[in-house]
């Protein structure tokens, strides 16, 4: 049996590709979480559903957050996106590991079906997992 929406997939995957820069059009917060309902709803190993997300679209809070990342790691001298070039809001994703120890997997799974989604809407995306996560967790 062909499924139809097989070349429609195709086309969103090869469209979805890293955006780490000009993104500055701040996303609303029902469509945040609407993308993070997508991830909540994926599939989940043994149920368990230990990933936890939180969202801002906050200018003071995503300020914040940018200045803990490090951007394309092998391009030492770029400091990431200029201001006006940088996202206007973050998805971040957290693993609760009192419920599950290891979820490299479900996240995998919540994070490529956010992104698919997030491009299925026109918004580009950026997966950044070199974090201060020390100095984000003492942040409001």
């Amino acid at each position: 049996m062909r499924i139809q929406g097989k070349r429609m997939l195709s086309e969103l995957v090869i469209k979805t590709r890293c955006y780490r820069s000009k993104q500055n059009e701040t996303i609303s917060k029902d469509t945040l979480t609407e993308l993070v309902n997508i991830a909540r709803i994926s599939a989940s190993a043994t149920n368990s559903q230990p990933l936890k997300y939180t969202i801002s679209s906050n200018l003071r809070i995503n300020a914040i957050i940018f200045e803990q990342l490090e951007w394309a790691g092998y391009l030492r001298e770029w400091e990431g996106p200029s201001e006006g070039e940088r996202p206007a809001s973050y998805i971040i994703m957290l693993d609760d590991t009192r419920i599950k120890n290891d979820a490299r997997y479900d996240a995998g799974i919540a994070l490529q079906n956010i992104r698919l989604a997030a491009m299925e809407k026109g918004i580009g995306s950026c997966v950044i997992g070199s974090v201060n996560r020390e100095v984000l967790r003492e942040e409001p």
